[in-house]
């Protein structure tokens, strides 16, 4: 009874979806579906209007959310001018390096030459806004290929519109954007085209959109290869599964076992299942020979029953009852059999790569339901009955995005972080860091200094090294270390001789290599070094 009462709120979550969206059905929707506003809008013309309003709303949400973050310094380095500096190499045509993650190329890490087709942007100007900017785009855009689907699927313009809401504002794509700019999640707008391509027989843009994807990252040819397996097992067109299939594990095998580690020069090193196994043949095994275990750590601890509830409840349960749902095997077997929790919450850029197979599912499940003798004796049209599902989606959207205090669209309501311009203090002092120098900053202090040969993250790294200039605050966040440690650090720059204080006011301070005249240190940094 205690179990069923911690997660009581789905029920409330879904009573509510279904009140409210019965209400708008009954009084505004019929209604509208029988009036002269309702045709006029119904029309090509007017619905591919919304369609392109849809876009342009997505894309100001979530350009203008990144936009803020940035500008209120909370864009994160670690997750930002890691690429933002590969990209800008990229640019120069020099390999991908990335001094932040200590690597000559990145792709020694993770495999996404996707950021070749981003580099040229560079060219018109040398700028990590183009990453906020293509994102958003990327995002956006694939509201058109679900729209598509849903609409053909199920034969209403009103669901297709719902459902390309619910791909968009889907809780996972937006704490993904939150979170920074991270090249696979740019793969779920490719994967949407593709199935678009797919279910309309255009083989070859299939194809294009299918290695747009698998550039993103590595782990996307899993996804791709039962991708395969549901097409050759549930449509006719078996051929075309069993390339997908061979394309998606030859990929796999070709990165992991032959690039990455040609460009590390060492194995490729991600392998965070360590209770099924010491490696992927062993982890597949365990899988197999022990399913009943394997469940046990898809749902333990609690918080990944949480997240489970947050990627399915926002779509009624519906994705389960596709059988397109067995491509979410290895997206979420990725993210619930790891030993790294970051990979079990939706507070990172992880909980997006389920948001296309999920939508889509949902679409199926819903042409299947619509099917069923029982709902087909209900008196409304098909139209109707998928407008209505649809609408219900919406309202679950809306709900779980404002769910708590902490979703990412709560930043909107709060206008100290809705701002579009640096800090005065923060715009001063990056004038004082040349550009052929190199810079150690503070977590999220240095995202727009990454145009340089060598950046660095204040961390506790083994092998940290500190630049010529060193940029460091006491408001901002100063991860990985306490604030006690933050502000041990800084104590001991300002008594090293090495370094002499090149800026200080309000709450930054900037310490420059060999600086013997130190300017006096903000009334703000004395009060934090002497708490």
């Amino acid at each position: 009874m205690a179990i069923f009462e911690n997660y009581l709120w789905v029920f409330k979550v879904i009573g509510l979806a279904l009140i409210i969206a019965s209400f708008v059905f009954y009084l505004v929707l019929i209604p509208l579906s029988h009036s002269k506003i309702g045709h006029n809008l119904g029309k090509p013309q007017n619905i591919k209007k919304l369609l392109w309003f849809l876009f342009l709303f997505g894309f100001f949400v979530y350009s203008s959310l990144q936009l803020s973050i940035y500008y209120t310094l909370g864009s994160p380095m670690r997750d930002i001018s890691i690429f933002d500096q590969a990209i800008w190499h990229l640019s120069r045509f020099q390999l991908p390096a990335s001094t932040i993650r200590e690597l000559p190329n990145l792709w020694g890490d993770h495999f996404h030459p996707i950021l070749i087709l981003i580099a040229p942007f560079y060219w018109l100007k040398s700028d990590v806004l183009w990453l906020f900017i293509i994102q958003a785009v990327v995002i956006s855009a694939g509201i058109f290929p679900i729209f598509g689907i849903a609409k053909e699927k199920l034969k209403s313009n009103f669901a297709g519109l719902a459902f390309a809401f619910s791909w968009l504002f889907f809780i996972g794509i937006q704490h993904a954007i939150r979170f920074g700019f991270y090249p696979e999640t740019l793969a779920i707008s490719f994967l949407a085209f593709a199935l678009f391509f797919f279910f309309n027989k255009k083989i070859i843009w299939y194809f294009i959109f299918i290695i747009l994807a698998l550039i993103c990252k590595e782990n996307i040819s899993l996804y791709i290869a039962f991708l395969g397996i549901w097409i050759l097992l549930f449509t006719k067109q078996r051929w075309l599964g069993l390339i997908t299939i061979i394309l998606g594990v030859a990929w796999f095998k070709l990165i992991i076992g032959f690039l990455i580690p040609h460009f590390a020069g060492s194995p490729y090193y991600y392998f965070r299942y360590n209770q099924l196994g010491n490696n992927w043949v062993e982890a597949l095994k365990t899988i197999i020979r022990h399913p009943k275990y394997t469940l046990r750590i898809a749902f333990s601890p609690e918080i990944k029953i949480i997240s489970w509830l947050y990627y399915f409840t926002p779509f009624v349960f519906l994705p389960i009852f596709s059988s397109l749902a067995i491509v979410l095997i290895p997206v979420m077997a990725e993210k619930f059999l790891s030993t790294d929790p970051q990979f079990w919450t939706m507070g990172y850029h992880y909980g997006a790569s389920a948001t296309t197979f999920l939508v889509i599912s949902a679409i199926l499940a819903v042409a299947n339901i619509l099917n069923f003798q029982w709902v087909r004796k209900i008196k409304l049209s098909d139209h109707l009955k998928a407008s209505y599902i649809g609408l219900i989606l919406v309202v679950l959207t809306i709900i779980f995005s404002f769910r708590n205090s902490t979703d990412p669209f709560y930043r909107f309501f709060d206008r100290d972080l809705m701002k579009f311009s640096f800090p005065k203090n923060y715009q001063e002092v990056i004038k004082l860091v040349p550009s052929d120098k190199s810079l150690t900053a503070q977590m999220t202090l240095g995202s727009a200094l990454a145009h340089r040969k060598e950046i660095y993250w204040w961390s506790d790294y083994p092998n940290q090294k500190n630049g010529d200039y060193i940029l460091l605050s006491s408001s901002y966040s100063t991860f990985p270390y306490s604030l006690p440690e933050h502000s041990k650090k800084i104590k001991e720059l300002v008594a090293n001789n090495e370094y002499g204080v090149r800026f200080s006011e309000d709450d930054i301070i900037l310490f420059e290599k060999g600086l013997k005249n130190s300017e006096p240190l903000s009334q703000e940094i004395k009060e934090y070094l002497t708490e």
